[in-house]
């Protein structure tokens, strides 16, 4: 990488007609020289909007990440308003449970950020084998409050 690399000049543009294998909301950015590329979608899980995400179950967000895509950068998770539920725990997943937060119970899920399993690591990496949607399982007892919001970058591979 180049030394006058600076991440912050990484422009971010939102997609508004994705194809099938990157959803709506998915963004892609390249440096200022267009050397760097990287993929990667957000999405909200908010039971406080949403009472139908209170339950325990586990709730697609219609957010979905294409096939063969790697995934090892930290995942930035914004608890945005804290997450609450008499025993309740959240795990987020795309490829297997917990793959990107493992099960956390709610006194975990105070407001501020919390660590996903990608951790920049290869012991910690995903690699999708199918196109994928970002889903929250709800474990223990039901929600009654909380939002989060999360990004996945990725790459794509063969």
């Amino acid at each position: 990488m180049p030394d006058h690399y600076d991440e912050s000049r990484l422009p971010i543009l939102v997609l508004q007609n994705a194809d099938e294998d990157v959803a709506e909301g998915a963004w892609i950015g390249a440096d200022a020289d267009g050397a760097m590329a990287l993929l990667g979608v957000r999405f909200t899980f908010d039971p406080s909007g949403d009472t139908s995400l209170r339950t325990v179950a586990s709730h697609g967000l219609g957010v979905y990440v294409p096939d063969n895509a790697v995934i090892q950068a930290r995942c930035p998770l914004d608890i945005v308003t804290g997450v609450t539920g008499a025993g309740a725990a959240v795990a987020i997943q795309v490829e297997s449970a917990g793959d990107i937060l493992g099960t956390t119970g709610v006194a975990s899920l105070g407001p501020g950020g919390i660590n996903s399993v990608p951790d920049g690591t290869a012991a910690n990496r995903i690699k999708t084998t199918a196109r994928r949607e970002v889903t929250v399982v709800v474990s223990g007892g039901a929600l009654t409050a909380g939002k989060i919001i999360g990004w996945i970058p990725f790459t794509v591979s063969e």
